[in-house]
């Protein structure tokens, strides 16, 4: 009879769980205050002495960007955007090249840069010349060696935060299961530690919202992760395939409060995928193919103003039967004022928006050039900003 009584208590669990995942991957009504656009400013192009591609893209300062050599992995290439000119290269160090593949930095001034590496155990700093000063692993923290904990660095808007004042670091780090595992609800997923150290000064926020509830359901890997922003005392989390965003209070890890930071456009997520389906690899990238996602929420300092950019649902297959590769995809860029309510929401068509193809700056957007790449100019990009919208 217990038995029974027991496993009438789990199926109950279970419905209640997957009703109230239906409802998160739904599209809360907000009050929506259309006030603000998102228009083009000006074209930047730098001048180029190679035909070399660059990746990833990454600013400091709203001037010098910084982006890895495509055909020279170690390589990487400083430009100025106010004079649209190439400043100098640097060689990574040889102690990480080869050892990581590199995803994206950290700039914390131009002596001080943070090398993030893809769902690697590890970050690196490095000096301006590109020499390794020191590196941080997760086994370095005493973070638990039973399951391995990485930091989920693959893109460029996955990055760390670092306050210097303070001598701490702000970082996403979860364990290497948790893509395709329930076993994680009460798992911390973000970390401050401090350099000096390598001691933990505080683990929170374990999964919310739609990944909370998703259970043994799953999403391919790259739409499961935390996303998060850090300004000051306030740590935004946010997450691909949830409309919310979570605010934590990263001295005391307590979540504060959350915020509907979702677009008029996007009304319904699709529920995840049965966890044996993650064994079937084209399964699951047909499933990200066709899937809108949010990017990670963005904030522009001297505006005072956030934005957090959503692809739209597409087609698997183009007209000519191949695989859709999204670069004439749908993306619609929510604007959110400093309490994060919708102030402005901008649609960019023909993908002129590209997946992972804008870098914030303190009072706009930059976005990489969808026409490509020449050899007349490194990086082609477009320069926009937020204006008044007149009706």
């Amino acid at each position: 009879m217990l038995i029974i009584v027991f496993g009438f208590i789990i199926s109950c669990n279970k419905e209640k769980n997957i009703t109230e995942l239906a409802g998160l991957l739904t599209a809360p009504n907000v009050d929506f205050r259309d006030s603000l656009d998102i228009i083009l400013n000006r074209e930047i192009r730098i001048k180029s002495d190679s035909n070399f591609t660059y990746l990833r893209p990454t600013i400091f300062r709203d001037t010098i960007l910084l982006a890895y050599v495509k055909e020279k992995e170690n390589i990487i290439s400083i430009f100025n955007l106010k004079t649209k000119s190439h400043v100098r290269d640097f060689e990574i160090s040889p102690l990480i090249h080869n050892r990581d593949k590199y995803s994206t930095f950290y700039i914390h001034n131009l002596d001080s840069i943070f090398l993030l590496t893809s769902n690697n155990t590890s970050i690196n700093l490095l000096n301006g010349n590109g020499g390794l000063i020191k590196s941080w692993s997760s086994f370095d923290l005493g973070i638990a060696p039973l399951n391995t904990y990485i930091f989920p660095y693959f893109l460029p808007q996955h990055t760390i935060y670092f306050n210097s004042k303070t001598n701490l670091v702000y970082a996403s780090l979860i364990p290497g299961y948790f893509p395709t595992s329930s076993n994680f609800e009460d798992v911390p997923q973000q970390v401050v530690f401090n350099l000096a150290s390598n001691i933990i000064k505080l683990k929170y926020g374990p999964p919310e919202g739609v990944m909370k509830m998703k259970g043994d359901l799953v999403f391919p890997g790259d739409l499961s992760f935390p996303y998060s922003l850090t300004i000051n005392e306030r740590t935004y989390i946010s997450y691909p395939l949830d409309h919310f965003v979570y605010i934590y209070n990263n001295e005391t890890g307590i979540l504060v409060e959350k915020k509907a930071a979702c677009s008029s456009e996007i009304k319904n997520f699709p529920f995840p995928l049965p966890s044996e389906m993650i064994k079937d690899s084209q399964a699951m990238w047909n499933f990200r193919v066709q899937t809108p996602f949010y990017e990670t929420l963005n904030y522009h300092s001297k505006v005072k103003l956030f934005t957090r950019a959503v692809h739209h649902p597409q087609e698997l297959k183009e007209m000519s039967g191949k695989l859709n590769t999204g670069k004439s995809r749908r993306t619609s860029v929510i604007i959110l004022d400093s309490t994060l309510q919708v102030i402005g929401e901008t649609v960019f068509n023909d993908g002129i928006y590209q997946i992972n193809g804008a870098v914030p700056l303190s009072d706009g957007l930059l976005l990489y050039s969808n026409k490509g790449f020449n050899n007349n100019y490194a990086i082609p990009s477009l320069k926009y900003e937020f204006v008044p919208k007149i009706d």
